[in-house]
Order: C-alpha cells, then structure tokens, then sequence
C-alpha cells in the first residue's frame, strides 16, 4: 500500500475519433483551472492547451487521463500508479492524497477521497498508531520506543499530531498535505507522514545530533506473511499476491550534500515476526 506516484506525460497530442477541426474558446481554460486534479501541473495545462477533461475517452484506465486540448486534439496522460479508483457505486473517481478533519473517534485527520484510506491519530504512542485500510485489508503502524534504551528514556508517551503542509515540487500549483508527530523517539525526533496515492511515506527526522541509534516500529498485518527482495520487504495474502510493500531505506542529510553515500552512513533494515 505504500509508494509515490510518477507520471509520464505523452508529448504529442493524439486524434480520437477523428475530431481535429474544431478550436475551443479560450475563456474555457480559467473552468478547467478550478476543477484541475491535484496531480495534473498548470504549467502542463498551459503548455499542452489543455481545456477540458474528456472522462468519456479515458475507457475504464485507472493509470491514465485524457483531455481535450484548444485545437480540438486530445493528450493522453500515462502515469506509472493508478490516478483513479473505483467508488462503492462502481464509478470512477479520481484519487486524493487530501488530508481531512475525522470529528469522531481516536483519529484526528484521515484521506477519504481514495481506495487506499490513511487515517492519523490525535496521539500516536504504541498504544494507537497509523492505518492503511483498503476495505478488506487493514495495516497498523506503530512507533516501538521501548525497544532502544535511550528512546524509552527520553520519548513522550504520547505525540499530539500536528498537520502541515510543503509546496510541491512537480509544479501542480497546491501545497501537499503532511502529519508531524514531535518527540516520538525523544527530543529532537520526529515522525512525518505524507499521504500517496497508494499509502503513505514515513520520515524520520532527527533534527539535532542524538545517541539514539534505532527506530523500532511495531506492524500489524493482520495475518499476511512477510517476504523480501533485494530492494523491499512485501506482505502476502494467503493467496501468495503481494498486497503491500515497504520500501528501501533512504537517508538524506539536513544540509546541501542531499542523499548520504554508503560510506557516509551505515543502517539495517530487519523485520522480526512475533
């Protein structure tokens, strides 16, 4: 259930249809702009002429969308994740990464408008952690502080959720949505997830030098099995289909240098089974 969406976006407009004679007012841009998908860059609207989304030529492809272009053309968008997801009344809908006040409950914030739901608690501990839910499959994300000394002396018992927000850097013209728990392994740690479009992404913030050496998390799979490759470790139905992964590790520095080389900085990655 975890992952980050990436696009590829055809560079030719294509005929559908045979319909190229006809030209579209141009007052027609400012309605698209408002209804623009949060994936879609208006930069990408404006170079491409789009104007109109055309649903009726996108034929059930959840990876993919069309739109009607000023020349009376079309540009299909192909994108490496599905953008779309089947609702409940079997219609198509397209997916959001958009964080939402849950009003009942121990969770404080939840995306509603997707088939993958995350939902965030007002205090995550390790008592209440993360969700990822697709309806049949339910997995809980939890921090273990206990299992390092250091972090056992010095985390809270448990974080109040913060929600904020970061400019996308893909140009789509919207801030994306993010959930920040402090002090999660001790002072000057934090949690910060980032909704997907297929789950969500964790980061581990260490905002200042600190002793502590080891970020434990308990995962509740509800009985899948766990496997891995080279690259991830994946979770299994009884059916032997992967229904969820958990990516490689990366580690970035705070400063201009970005990612850290091998020999800069040494992790593991393990998962034990109870």
């Amino acid at each position: 259930m975890t992952g980050a969406e990436e696009n590829f976006i055809s560079n030719e407009p294509v005929a559908i249809d045979g319909n190229n004679e006809r030209t579209l007012p141009s007052e027609t841009l400012g309605l698209f702009a408002a209804d623009a998908p949060e994936w879609l860059s208006m930069d990408t609207v404006a170079a491409k002429g789009h104007v109109r989304r055309a649903p009726e030529q996108e034929q059930g492809q959840l990876n993919a969308a069309v739109f009607e272009n000023l020349d009376g053309t079309y540009s299909m968008h192909y994108f490496g994740t599905d953008i779309k997801y089947v609702d409940e009344q079997g219609c198509e809908r397209d997916k959001s990464t958009r964080l939402k006040p849950v009003t009942s409950g121990e969770y404080a914030f939840a995306v509603e408008d997707n088939n993958i739901r995350s939902l965030y608690p007002a205090q995550l501990s390790q008592e209440t952690g993360v969700l990822l839910t697709d309806g049949a499959i339910t997995i809980d994300i939890r921090p273990d502080s206990a299992a390092n000394d250091a972090a056992r002396e010095q985390a809270v018992p448990a974080a109040d959720a913060r929600s904020d927000k970061r400019t996308a850097k893909n140009g789509a013209d919207r801030d994306i949505d993010r959930m920040l728990y402090q002090g999660v392994f001790g002072a000057g740690t934090a949690l910060r997830y980032t909704p997907t479009f297929e789950g969500l992404k964790e980061d581990i913030i260490l905002e200042r030098p600190t002793e502590i050496n080891r970020f434990s998390f308990l995962i509740r799979t509800g009985g899948l099995a766990v496997e891995s490759n080279e690259t991830e470790y994946q979770f299994v139905d009884g059916d032997g289909e992967i229904v969820a992964r958990v990516g490689s590790i990366e580690v970035f520095d705070s400063g201009d240098s970005g990612r850290l080389r091998e020999e800069e900085a040494e992790y593991r990655h393990v998962f034990e089974i109870e």
